[in-house]
């Protein structure tokens, strides 16, 4: 039987899928693109957050938030980037807290696989915010410069606050968190050229210099020449002089406050030196006095009970020291040390109460116009009020009442919520004692005045930020 031929046929199936693999490769595809989007975008956000957070840090306590948010955003952005465009940081802040927000773009188009997920730019964000818990500071240091500081003394006393500001402006940048004034005080306090802080009334000529003024062209006090306005120089009469006070018991509490008024409420009166020619020619700086006299009453036949022919002198316990109010920063503290001279008598009396004026808010805004907050309430919130009280010697003239004045100051700032701190330096004195705060007398010679104002600068200093 013959064999029957077998028929083969060979198909070749070509680029041929089915609906169901194709939908299946699309699924697979577009979880891939979502995958990779959802890993590049969640890298993106904690790269952002992580530059978000150094932002913060650097600008929570800086003068101008978006110069450093930008300069960080520059020093901290990763170079490739993950396609990380159009990148933008925002920063601002206040004394209480401080925000920032991070932006950028990513480029979807080039991560997917797909354009299911579709090709525009995501727009990631970030933000960031702390809180700051900072403490403020006002500081008054009133500093004993009369003649007795002289020399060594003199020359620890201002290594020593110089070490003080080191420490205390270390870390500070923000305007008028620490703020520092400078009292210093002799038999006066030259509170320098604050004509503000009169009436009109008390620059008008006494009867006992108008001839004087008539011969020297004097239409009031304030003209260049009379003494102490050519310096740019002025001393208050010491109040308990100008209300005639003539026993301790007539400083009572009710007057003590009345000295913490403003100046609209305080009939101030200018100091002006006339019984006798000036004991010095010259003030420590160099610097010369002046000595006028009427011609009916001259220079060597001079009296000082000649009424209405009196002359008008310079005054040596009114010094070239001066107040520097609200220091807010190194260099300008720096600089006003170099103002200070060691001159004539001690008043610290006197120096303490013009301390209380520079801490009070009833003195707001008359200190400094462009720091017209200061000095802030006295339950403001955060913020201390500190008077450092430094002396080498007790008072010599006077000594009861301005005892008595100094102490009674002290009691009332303290009611207030002023700390204070004594340093007691080549000295001992109770009267310091007993100003001084709880826990804040010092004892201090020239071989330990460094290391004292160390420590206060440093317990003052501290900072806390919270987040």
């Amino acid at each position: 039987m013959p064999a029957l031929p077998i028929k083969v046929t060979a198909r070749v199936q070509r680029g041929v899928i089915s609906v169901t693999a194709a939908l299946m490769l699309l699924g697979m595809l577009t979880f891939f693109s979502f995958v990779l989007l959802v890993i590049v975008l969640s890298t993106t956000d904690s790269r952002l957050s992580m530059l978000a957070d150094a932002v913060l840090y650097s600008t929570t306590n800086s003068y101008n938030a978006k110069a450093d948010a930008q300069q960080m955003s520059e020093a901290n952005t990763p170079q490739p980037n993950l396609g990380l465009s159009g990148l933008q940081v925002d920063a601002s802040n206040n004394e209480n807290a401080a925000q920032v927000q991070v932006s950028g773009r990513v480029d979807r188009g080039s991560l997917a696989l797909t354009d299911t997920l579709g090709t525009s730019d995501v727009l990631v964000t970030h933000q960031a915010q702390s809180k700051i818990h900072q403490t403020t500071l006002e500081i008054v240091v009133m500093l004993d410069v009369s003649n007795s500081m002289k020399g060594e003394p003199m020359t620890q006393s201002i290594k020593g606050l110089r070490d003080f500001a080191d420490i205390l402006y270390a870390e500070e940048r923000r305007d008028f968190s620490k703020v520092i004034s400078i009292v210093p005080a002799t038999g006066f306090v030259n509170i320098g050229h604050r004509p503000e802080f009169f009436s009109a009334s008390a620059f008008a000529i006494p009867r006992d210099w108008r001839l004087l003024a008539k011969e020297r062209g004097w239409k009031d006090l304030l003209h260049p020449e009379v003494p102490g306005r050519w310096r740019k120089a002025m001393c208050t009469v010491l109040p308990e002089v100008q209300d005639e006070l003539t026993s301790v018991s007539a400083l009572t509490p009710s007057w003590i406050r009345r000295l913490e008024l403003p100046p609209p409420d305080q009939n101030l009166r200018l100091h002006m030196e006339w019984m006798s020619k000036p004991a010095i020619e010259h003030y420590e700086n160099d610097m010369p006095l002046f000595a006028y006299y009427y011609s009916g009453n001259p220079k060597g036949k001079y009296s000082a009970h000649k009424h209405e022919q009196r002359g008008l002198f310079d005054a040596p316990d009114c010094g070239v020291s001066h107040i520097q109010p609200l220091l807010n920063s190194h260099r300008t503290f720096l600089k006003a040390l170099d103002t200070l001279y060691p001159e004539m008598n001690t008043n610290n009396a006197e120096g303490v109460m013009w301390a209380w004026r520079l801490l009070s808010p009833r003195w707001r805004g008359y200190w400094d116009k462009g720091k017209s907050e200061l000095p802030r309430d006295y339950q403001h919130p955060n913020n201390r009020k500190v008077m450092l009280l430094f002396t080498d010697g007790n008072h010599l003239v006077d000594v009861a009442k301005r005892d008595r004045k100094q102490v009674a100051l002290c009691r009332e700032m303290k009611k207030q919520g002023i700390e204070i701190i004594s340093i007691d330096f080549n000295n001992r004195s109770q009267v310091m004692k007993s100003c001084a705060s709880a826990g804040q007398y010092y004892i201090a010679d020239n071989r330990t005045i460094r290391t004292v104002l160390k420590q206060v600068a440093t317990t003052l200093s501290k900072i806390e930020l919270t987040q």
